[in-house]
């Protein structure tokens, strides 16, 4: 399963303009210690939590934050942080 971390170094720098806040494809967002509270209290059990980078992320961040919705066309909708 991967999942975008809401508690993320890129979500902490770029907020509202961060990319993985992508509506209507992620409708929840999850912190490390939430999806796994989530997760074991419906009987499943975590192995392992591994993080990633995404170069594609960063990157498109940049470019919603310094374009907006010009270089993002398909991103309609933004939630506040």
């Amino acid at each position: 399963m991967a999942l975008p971390n809401i508690q993320s170094w890129s979500r902490l720098i770029f907020k509202k303009n961060w990319s993985a806040l992508d509506i209507p494809r992620h409708l929840q967002l999850f912190s490390s210690k939430t999806i796994k509270d989530f997760l074991e209290n419906h009987g499943f059990r975590i192995h392992r939590i591994k993080y990633g980078y995404d170069t594609y992320d960063f990157i498109a961040s940049i470019q919603l934050a310094l374009f907006g919705k010009k270089y993002r066309p398909d991103r309609e909708e933004r939630i506040p942080i």
